[in-house]
């Protein structure tokens, strides 16, 4: 039953250490200005990670797999730039909606 037991166990703690760097939480204080625009500067740039359109041969504005992804990106980019004043992917949302 020990065994089992100690098995049990090592799982859960192997599993924890594994599967415990694939998600991170971000650290916002909802009373800092500062902060909530350094937690969607990092949103925005980690969803930029996974559009491709800016490098050479891709089409801009394009997902691989779902029109909707590249529209809920630009839409997200275009909010981001209105509440934080950060001009940071403007060029890469012009480039797609003309």
């Amino acid at each position: 039953m020990r065994l089992v037991r100690d098995c049990l166990y090592g799982g859960l703690f192997l599993n924890t250490a594994l599967f415990s760097q694939l998600a991170h939480a971000i650290d916002i204080d909802i009373s800092s200005t500062s902060s909530i625009k350094d937690a969607a500067s990092k949103t925005a740039y980690g969803s930029m990670t996974w559009y491709h359109g800016n490098e050479t041969g891709q089409i801009p504005g394009a997902f691989p797999t779902k029109w909707w992804e590249g529209s809920a990106l630009f839409t997200s980019l275009l909010l981001y730039w209105y509440y934080t004043g950060d001009s940071t992917y403007n060029d890469e949302v012009r480039q797609v909606t003309w």
